[in-house]
C-alpha cells in the first residue's frame, strides 16, 4: 500500500504540474495574441521577407500590402468551417509593384454537394488593391498531390504554393481583415483566434486533489489497520467453547 503511495502520488503531482505549464503557456500566447493584434499595421515586405519564415513573436501582427490580385492562381482550401458549417477558404495572389505576391485568405465560402466540388467564389476587386490582414505562418504539410480537384489544396504551404503558381511569395500569409476597394459580395471574413485560456488549470487541479484523495485514503486505511490490530491485541482471550 505505501509503496504504491509512493509511485501513484509524484505521479499525479507531476501530470498537475504539466497541466499548469500548459496553462502558463496558453496564457502567454494569448498575451502575445493580443499584443499582436493591437499593434500598428506593417508593412509585409517588413514583417515577412520572402524566403524568411515568420518568427513565432510576429504572428497575427497586421500587415499591409498593396497590389493586384491574381485570380487565374486562386485557391479553395478544402475542411474549412465557419459556425459548424463545412466550407473552404479562398486563398488568392496579392502580387505587389516588386513583382513578389502575398497569398491573402480571404475568407469562407460553403461546400458545394460533393467534396470535389469546386465553389465559384465572390470575385475578388480588381485593379489596384490595399489589404489588410493577420500574419499567419507557413503551414507544415503537403497542399494536397495530384489526386485533389482542380484549384483546391489542403494545406497553405508557401514553399510549395510558390513553385505551383511560378512567382515569389512573401515568408507569410494574410487572413484578410479590410480591403479597398471592397467587394460585395465577398467571402465571410476569416474568423479571429479564440483566446481561451483552455481546460488546463481545472486539470492540474483536478489531479493535485487525486494526489490528496490518494493520501487522504491511504491514510485512512492505515489508521484503521492500526485500529483493529490495537484491539486484537488488547482484547480478553475468548473462554474455550463447551464440549
Amino acid at each position: 500500500m505505501f509503496a504504491a503511495l509512493l509511485v501513484v502520488v509524484p505521479a499525479f503531482i507531476a501530470l498537475g504540474r504539466w497541466q499548469l505549464d500548459r496553462f502558463d503557456h496558453r496564457v502567454a500566447a494569448n498575451r502575445q495574441i493580443r499584443t499582436n493584434l493591437a499593434a500598428a499595421p506593417t508593412p509585409i515586405e517588413r514583417l515577412a521577407p520572402p524566403g524568411t519564415p515568420v518568427p513565432s513573436a510576429e504572428v497575427w501582427r497586421r500587415g499591409t500590402a498593396t497590389g493586384h490580385y491574381d485570380p487565374a492562381d486562386q485557391r479553395l482550401v478544402r475542411n474549412r468551417t465557419d459556425q459548424g458549417r463545412p466550407g473552404f477558404h479562398v486563398v488568392i495572389p496579392l502580387v505587389t509593384e516588386s513583382g513578389t505576391a502575398v497569398l491573402v485568405n480571404r475568407g469562407w465560402i460553403p461546400a458545394g454537394e460533393t467534396a470535389r466540388d469546386s465553389p465559384v467564389p465572390p470575385a475578388a476587386p480588381i485593379g489596384t488593391v490595399t489589404v489588410t490582414g493577420r500574419l499567419r505562418a507557413s503551414q507544415h504539410g503537403s497542399t494536397g498531390g495530384a489526386g485533389m480537384p482542380p484549384g483546391q489544396i489542403v494545406k497553405i504551404n508557401l514553399d510549395q504554393l510558390s513553385g505551383e503558381l511560378g512567382v515569389p511569395l512573401y515568408g507569410g500569409y494574410l487572413e484578410l481583415i479590410d480591403e479597398r476597394p471592397t467587394a460585395v459580395p465577398a467571402p465571410v471574413p476569416p474568423e479571429v483566434p479564440a483566446l481561451s485560456s483552455g481546460p488546463h488549470l481545472a486539470y492540474a487541479v483536478q489531479w493535485f486533489l487525486f494526489a490528496i484523495g490518494v493520501v487522504v485514503g491511504v491514510g485512512y486505511l492505515a489508521r484503521r489497520e492500526a485500529i483493529e490490530l490495537r484491539e486484537s491485541v488488547t482484547a480478553p482471550p475468548r473462554p474455550p467453547s463447551p464440549r
